[in-house]
């Protein structure tokens, strides 16, 4: 089932099954069978460094607008944090959402997220590293690994460098009700899926640009249906691309190169692409 975040009103999406909706970037809003869940929240026009305790940031001008605004959202029950990323992090945006949900959000975040968060941000924080797991509202979260530098500035302390008390990064398994979602906002190409692929992944979420020259830190759409297959999904979803306006991609055609690329190998792997632009939502 396709549709868009204006055919029906957020907070009457059905808790019967599972919904989810790309607002953007890597920021998606999902009803996880009742329970509402958001990943890597930001709603600011820029990505970029915060201005102290605002909204403002300085840095470059997102190429869309995220598709909802905060005021728009339900009550969020669960927060996910992969990385402390510039494009990833805004801690403006995840301390409004917990106003807006009357404090009763809970965040999962990665080693080293916290030290980027206000501490009325944190009152219920869960950090979990690699391969630890939590219940939440009848959520399994398992937190994963995948192939990414993770350090907030280029002089952060970063694990992918062997700093032992740097900032981590996660991607994350949610099964409940015997659906499985498996989360990746950044990751290169690895093989290191064989070693956690569930028996059935019903949906991939999956890092499609971005790539060109970094490589060596974003997959392309092949390399993330690769992994995605590694997972046993059925369906993927690509994210984390068109929303940057320094993108590789500058031209109109060159724009939508990692979707086009995207369509055209997912045969091959017996996959399903489910949502194709920012502001659509799905059912599975």
């Amino acid at each position: 089932m396709h549709s868009t975040f204006s055919d029906t009103p957020v907070r009457e999406r059905s808790n019967d099954e599972v919904t989810l909706g790309r607002i953007g970037h890597s920021t998606v809003l999902i009803n996880f069978f009742g329970t509402w869940v958001i990943t890597d929240p930001v709603f600011s026009a820029r990505f970029g460094i915060p201005i102290m305790k605002t909204s403002r940031v300085v840095g470059v001008k997102r190429s869309s607008a995220p598709k909802l605004y905060i005021r728009d959202l339900p009550d969020i029950d669960i927060m996910l944090l992969s990385h402390a990323h510039l494009d990833h992090l805004h801690p403006f945006s995840c301390k409004k959402i917990i106003k807006h949900s009357h404090g009763k959000t809970t965040i999962v975040a990665a080693p080293g997220v916290a030290q980027w968060l206000s501490p009325s941000v944190k009152k219920n924080f869960h950090e979990l590293d690699r391969w630890q797991e939590i219940l939440l509202s009848w959520i399994t979260i398992r937190a994963c690994e995948v192939k990414h530098r993770w350090g907030r500035y280029p002089r952060s302390l970063d694990r992918s460098k062997w700093d032992a008390k740097g900032s981590s990064y996660n991607s994350y398994l949610m099964e409940k009700n015997k659906k499985t979602i498996f989360f990746c906002w950044d990751t290169a190409y690895t093989d290191i899926m064989k070693s956690y692929a569930p028996p059935i992944c019903n949906l991939a979420i999956m890092p499609i640009g971005f790539y060109n020259p970094r490589i060596h830190h974003h997959c392309n759409p092949e390399q993330a249906l690769e992994m995605a297959h590694m997972l046993h999904a059925k369906n993927v979803v690509g994210i984390h691309r068109n929303s940057r306006s320094w993108s590789i991609f500058k031209k109109d055609a060159e724009w939508e190169k990692p979707l086009q690329w995207l369509l055209a190998s997912a045969p091959t792997y017996g996959i399903n692409i489910l949502w194709k632009y920012e502001g659509e939502v799905i059912s599975i």
